[in-house]
């Protein structure tokens, strides 16, 4: 009787392992914002990592000045994986995505926001970015 009670758990066992093993592996899906600063590095998955180069330039109107264009911001980032390294530059007048093997990066935000007659400090900006996968 004993090798009968032993023929359900058993299956149990077997079932429950069986939930534990994992789908097919393809690349984790990413599509979030994330908010950087400066020279700041956020680990994006176990094989990706997106950096905050610098704010290369600034020309966007300040919010106490009438301008006849919008201006741009461009952002630096700079990406890693296993396989490769590379810099984008995101702009913040046509907020156009990039790609960096198969991902997808967009300019969300860029604060803060120029006030005329009072230069911004790099170290202030924070860039929002969304990305995808």
């Amino acid at each position: 009787m004993a090798p009968m009670r032993r023929t359900p758990l058993t299956i149990c066992l077997l079932l429950a392992t069986a939930c534990l093993g994992r789908s097919p592996s393809g690349p984790t899906p990413i599509d979030r914002n994330v908010v950087l600063a400066p020279g700041q590095t956020l680990e994006l998955t176990s094989d990706v990592s997106v950096g905050f180069v610098a704010v290369l330039g600034d020309s966007r109107c300040p919010i106490n000045a009438g301008c006849i264009q919008a201006g741009d911001a461009v952002v630096r980032l700079t990406l890693a994986s296993r396989k490769s390294r590379g810099d984008r530059d995101l702009h913040s007048a046509t907020l156009t995505p990039v790609t960096f093997e198969d991902l997808e990066l967009r300019l969300v935000e860029l604060q803060p926001y120029p006030f005329g007659g009072r230069p911004t400090d790099p170290g202030d900006y924070r860039a929002t970015i969304h990305v995808r996968r």
